[in-house]
């Protein structure tokens, strides 16, 4: 397009700052974009990895607290078991 290779002047309060293409100001809205592009995506991956890392201890939690929950359980019958083997034991050794 003719207007992209015309020039347009940035003014301010104090006069003419400088002279720009339309295609620098698309260069420079490029690279604009571009480094947003890449914060966001760097972002979102640290957010990624820290929700992959935190769903990584709760899994471990969880079969920490199944695993000591089945010790308990384990522990409780056997402790039951004891009781009931000592219980027969006296009732066999009250019969002899």
């Amino acid at each position: 397009m003719a207007t992209r290779n015309k020039r347009a002047e940035l003014t301010s309060e104090i006069g003419v700052v400088d002279s720009i293409t339309a295609a620098e100001v698309e260069n420079i809205v490029a690279k604009a974009v571009k480094a947003a592009v890449t914060v966001v995506h760097q972002e979102f991956d640290k957010r990624f990895n820290e929700l992959q890392d935190y769903m990584k201890r709760l899994e471990e939690q969880v079969a920490s607290t199944e695993l000591n929950e089945l010790n308990g359980n384990i522990d409780s019958v056997t402790y039951e078991n004891h009781h009931i083997e000592v219980a027969a034991n006296e009732v066999i050794q009250s019969q002899k």
